[in-house]
């Protein structure tokens, strides 16, 4: 991602979805639950490529 010039933070309303992404992940480890945090972080990195996609695409409004 560094190498792009934009990351899905650009994006309208993404910085609140990826708050609510790390709040998941960060909850998961405190309970010591790998399970969870696996499968939030998976979450939150699919929602950030897809979000990427959509900004390459033009199909998202960016700020």
């Amino acid at each position: 991602m560094a190498l792009l010039a934009t990351t899905s933070f650009a994006a309208v309303g993404r910085e609140e979805v990826a708050l609510a992404e790390h709040d998941a992940i960060v909850a998961a480890i405190a309970a010591h639950d790998g399970d969870a945090a696996y499968r939030a972080l998976k979450a939150h990195i699919s929602k950030a490529f897809e979000t990427r996609l959509k900004i390459d695409a033009g199909e998202v409004r960016l700020r």
